[in-house]
């Protein structure tokens, strides 16, 4: 598998590091049966990785006096925050392939992860990876993506807002 990818996508630079954003969908699209959660967990692997190498930017504070208050308020994008929606339990499948739970995932759930570090965090392993709702992760996609708070609630519960909420606090991505 590894000499298949590496002929299909040679290395366009000579840093490792900047080698392999192509292995998700390469992974997808072989669809290995057995192994059909791979192109998730590369995901994973990959949001790792540009979590650990993105700038350290100051995180723009959020203005929630205004008018309106925070429904039409945007949060700012920060390259040290990831989330990856899954059909496979993602979170439980990190655990368990990185020997820190010997139960198997039950296979049946989907799971969301948000990974993030704080810009005194440098290394890949230093990361945070916290499970999610599938419905949590989309509200934040939404937000990431642009949408404004009202936008991305849209069709959301309350408790599913503030899961998500809580987590953006807890990775320090808005100032309780």
């Amino acid at each position: 598998m590894a000499r298949a990818y590496a002929l299909a996508h040679p290395p366009l630079s000579p840093c490792m590091f900047a080698y392999g954003d192509a292995v998700p969908a390469f992974l997808q699209a072989e669809a290995f049966a057995d192994l059909a959660y791979a192109a998730d967990v590369a995901r994973l692997d990959l949001a790792l990785r540009h979590v650990a190498l993105a700038d350290d930017a100051a995180i723009a504070p959020l203005d929630s006096s205004a008018k309106g208050g925070l429904a039409d308020k945007h949060l700012p994008v920060h390259p040290r925050l990831q989330v990856i929606s899954s059909e496979w339990p993602l979170y439980d499948l990190f655990l368990f392939l990185t020997d820190e739970t010997e139960t198997p995932p039950d296979m049946q759930q989907a799971q969301a992860v948000m990974i993030s570090r704080t810009a005194s965090q440098i290394t890949r392993q230093a990361a945070a990876i916290r499970p999610l709702s599938p419905a949590a992760c989309h509200f934040i996609s939404g937000l990431c993506d642009g949408q404004c708070f009202a936008d991305a609630a849209q069709g959301h519960t309350q408790s599913t807002i503030n899961e998500a909420m809580i987590r953006l606090v807890q990775a320090g991505f808005i100032a309780a």
